[in-house]
């Protein structure tokens, strides 16, 4: 239910719709939409959500109540036409007009690879850093785990660039999130429901890849679980869905990009390795990502790609990166964007400060 406030409404006023609203059942959101005050009622019960608007019909300082068709209160666009800015503690920006590059090595295999990666992403151009501490492969590598978190922490302070990686269980989310800039909850995670749950207690943004098979309703029911918490720093990521020709890991759906303009305010970035699994159209599907509106793209880099433990067929070297950058940055011009800005600022001690104090149960040397 969405509640319009009339203009120049006290905070009073705006704490009594509130207790109106949790007095029904239903929890309460409240929003700034330039000089309107919205609160957005999320909840079941339809008997209690008319009696509350019904009341709020009532109360001077309410201009409409309305239901929202969308199951997805918090993400609809509906409930927030303007599109939301993400922004990381450096000031990166993903959403709000510019278009970012996040890379970085499939799954972090050791210090000196982290590090070299992250320099050469750092060069080309790459807004942050990305990667995987664990590997789904239950025989072969399966990443290097807890160790990773020291390293890219060390790869931030050389690079300045932020770092963004996955994590996998709730317990998880709150030693991760005080290392790292953004978290990420990957495709096979998406409807594990205790893990969105902690991820929208923790302020750090959240990354939310699409499931294989789900729906669009279903990822954006998802993001409305870390929503629901009271992180609003969410970003989706479209990773392919799966599909039955084998020449691809799956298909990068395009047209989900521009239906999710129309169904969300959140950042929309898409991941072009994951979804095509093929190095060779990695930077064919980045382009069409970035010209169907996507806020940004995920690329797999390795220094030898052939040599990658994990992610090996789908990783691009060092050059292949830097010559899709400006690649990349015509595709955004030609759609009246442009690449978003790369903070100046460096935080270095910061990082360093990080490193020092890891949970001991993440610092492993």
């Amino acid at each position: 239910m969405l509640i319009v406030l009339r203009e120049r409404v006290t905070a009073h006023d705006v704490e009594h719709v509130v207790a109106i609203v949790r007095d029904a059942g239903m929890g309460a959101h409240v929003r700034q939409h330039g000089q309107r005050t919205v609160v957005l009622a999320t909840g079941e019960g339809a008997e209690r959500a008319a009696t509350a608007a019904a009341a709020l019909g009532e109360h001077g300082c309410v201009e409409t109540v309305r239901p929202i068709g969308r199951p997805y209160t918090l993400a609809c666009r509906d409930a927030q036409p303007a599109s939301t800015r993400v922004e990381l503690d450096d000031g990166t920006a993903i959403g709000g007009g510019g278009v970012v590059v996040i890379a970085g090595p499939c799954c972090v295999e050791d210090d000196a690879t982290l590090i070299e990666t992250a320099r050469a992403a750092a060069a080309a151009g790459a807004h942050l850093l990305k990667t995987s501490t664990f590997h789904a492969d239950p025989y072969g590598f399966q990443g290097a785990g807890p160790a990773a978190l020291r390293w890219l922490v060390e790869a931030r302070a050389m690079t300045g660039l932020p770092v963004i990686s996955d994590v996998r269980m709730a317990a998880e989310v709150g030693p991760v999130s005080e290392v790292v800039d953004a978290i990420l909850i990957g495709s096979g995670d998406m409807q594990h429901y205790d893990l969105l749950r902690e991820a929208g207690r923790q302020p750090k943004p959240v990354v939310l890849k699409r499931g294989r098979g789900s729906t669009i309703e279903e990822w954006l029911l998802a993001a409305e679980y870390v929503l629901a918490q009271g992180n609003e720093r969410v970003i989706l990521c479209e990773p392919g869905v799966r599909g039955f020709d084998p020449t691809t890991d799956g298909i990068l759906d395009v047209a989900a990009i521009p239906a999710l303009r129309e169904l969300t305010h959140l950042p929309v970035l898409a991941d072009p390795s994951q979804a095509t699994g093929r190095a060779g159209l990695v930077a064919p599907t980045a382009r069409a990502a970035i010209a169907a509106g996507a806020d940004g793209v995920l690329i797999d880099v390795h220094p030898r790609p052939a040599e990658a433990r994990a992610g090996a067929r789908r990783s691009l070297g060092f050059r292949e990166l830097a010559e899709l950058m400006p690649a990349l940055a015509r595709v955004a011009q030609s759609t009246g964007r442009a690449m978003a800005a790369r903070p100046s600022a460096r935080r270095a001690g910061r990082a360093h400060a990080a490193a020092a104090s890891l949970s001991p149960a993440l610092a492993v040397e």
